[in-house]
């Protein structure tokens, strides 16, 4: 066997690995934020109570850390889940919200624009082409094209991990919003937690809390976006490129 086949294989090795990696990572992160919203928001409120039960906790507090991680993908899955259904739901014109995000990684004007400069077959119904069909064509075509080799390998690994990363933090963002309820209702509505009445700092935790919480999911909206539209841009010009040269005609640019 050849040194360059060797080469190949290892190099393929590796992408398998930093892919399984990324993925995991997608469903780890949200979980994490999700402990880590509610544990800082609790803190804020309840700083004295939060390190007595450190204290108390001894060597319990490893086991506990241990089962968070193994948890916390489960959890991450759970609004990785909710992500997806929250992003469908923005894209349902019948909705009052459904501006809110539903052109992030959204490929139908793209293809409408291949359809009118003649580089995509034209449809009937172009201009009222749905979201699943321009994506469904899309990406049919790129994966054709990665696989004849008419887009680099190095540009669909690019892609796929800045789409990994937009979801994360599209799913990040939903643990951080269900990490500031579970955190609010145990530090204002669960009834064994009892404010001291000398406690005049009380209310100036409880908004810094908040005002921590707001900007997490904020945050993390605003890296959603961000990575998603970068991401769709790398898409949709290496795609229009190949399909370009593909025709043999000029960029229409």
């Amino acid at each position: 066997m050849s040194e360059s086949s060797e080469g190949k294989k290892s190099e393929s090795r590796a992408g398998s690995i930093m892919d399984d990696s990324r993925r995991i990572l997608r469903y780890v992160m949200p979980g994490l934020v999700f402990a880590v919203q509610a544990g800082i928001f609790i803190y804020i409120v309840y700083p004295e109570k939060v390190w007595e039960q450190v204290e108390t906790s001894g060597k319990d507090g490893l086991g506990a850390a241990l089962a968070s991680v193994l948890v916390s993908g489960a959890l991450g899955y759970i609004c990785a889940t909710l992500h997806h259904g929250w992003v469908r739901l923005c894209q349902h014109e019948r909705l009052p919200w459904h501006d809110v995000g539903s052109n992030i990684l959204d490929h139908s004007a793209f293809v409408r624009k291949l359809i009118k400069l003649g580089l995509y077959p034209a449809r009937s119904d172009s201009t009222g082409l749905t979201r699943l069909d321009a994506d469904s064509l899309a990406w049919k075509d790129w994966y054709c094209r990665v696989e004849d080799g008419t887009i680099a390998k190095a540009v669909e690994a690019k892609v796929e991990s800045l789409s990994d990363q937009a979801h994360g933090f599209g799913a990040a963002r939903v643990a951080a919003v269900f990490g500031t309820v579970v955190a609010g209702w145990y530090c204002f509505i669960y009834p064994n937690v009892i404010v001291d009445p000398c406690d005049n700092q009380f209310g100036f935790r409880a908004v810094a809390a908040v005002a921590f919480s707001l900007a997490a999911v904020v945050s993390l909206w605003l890296a959603y976006r961000r990575l998603g539209a970068y991401a769709q841009t790398v898409f949709e010009l290496a795609l229009e490129e190949a399909v370009v040269k593909d025709r043999e005609l000029p960029p229409p640019y």
